[in-house]
């Protein structure tokens, strides 16, 4: 799962250690040294968005750039 999928691995792996605040910080610290099968470096964790944020950690795709040149994140489907 890590290789083909990592960003939804992390987040998940992120989420399932909410509780321990130094292991969250150790794998937000691995995302960042990660790379990623397109040969990209690191996953960008962001922080949390009162207008967006979910209670559990969730991957935010790129789909579009907004005239200002800033990446605009789409939200994720809900589950079910």
């Amino acid at each position: 799962m890590k290789t083909y999928y990592p960003v939804e691995y992390m987040a998940a792996l992120l989420t399932f250690e909410i509780g321990s605040t130094d292991k969250v910080v150790e794998y937000i610290e691995e995302c960042r040294r990660m790379t990623l099968p397109g040969g990209a470096k690191g996953i960008k964790v962001l922080p949390p968005d009162v207008n967006v944020s979910l209670k559990d950690f969730t991957p935010a795709y790129v789909t579009q750039t907004t005239p200002g040149g800033k990446r605009k994140p789409r939200k994720p489907r809900p589950k079910g």
